[in-house]
């Protein structure tokens, strides 16, 4: 079956919506259900996941060993108070901070500040924002995707107007 928007792909994501009382099929390939916020869940066998968790628990093992030499910072210190201890913490602690600050920065791996209209938002408008995004996590955890496409464009209507 092909993909109802694109109609080239074949269609891996098949949807039930109910609008109105009204039965509504849909069927997306994986880009098109990504590009209208559908997350679709992978399926990971068990011991490829166990063997992912205990390497990455080695990582944090590894990275609990390094101190800067200037500041004392170690990593569980910074994983706990959010904070730096010097400038050379970026160098000691390397890739594993350029990771931190992508997710912080929505994939920049630099620390850009605020611009002069940025300050002048509200701090209410970033919190109605994260209270979205979470919303729409949950919603999509529940696969409840009538629920999760509303709050999608309520978050996309409010990042046109505040930059969420």
């Amino acid at each position: 079956m092909k993909c109802d928007k694109c109609q080239q792909n074949q269609a891996t994501v098949h949807l039930t919506e109910v609008n109105n009382g009204e039965k509504v099929e849909r069927h997306l390939c994986k880009e098109c259900a990504s590009e209208e916020g559908i997350v679709v869940k992978s399926h990971v066998p068990l011991d490829k996941m166990f063997n992912h968790l205990v390497d990455a628990h080695k990582e944090v093992d590894k990275l609990n060993e390094i101190t800067c030499p200037d500041c004392n910072m170690n990593w569980a210190e910074f994983r706990k108070t959010g904070l730096l201890g010097c400038p050379n913490d970026y160098d000691v602690f390397g890739e594993a901070i350029e990771q931190v600050i992508a997710r912080a920065h929505e994939g920049a791996t630099r620390h850009i500040g605020r611009n002069a209209g940025e300050a002048a938002r509200s701090g209410a408008n970033q919190l109605k924002c994260m209270k979205l995004k979470h919303e729409l996590q949950r919603a999509l955890d529940k696969e409840d995707y009538e629920a999760a496409a509303k709050i999608r464009d309520e978050i996309s209507q409010l990042s046109h107007t505040n930059n969420c």
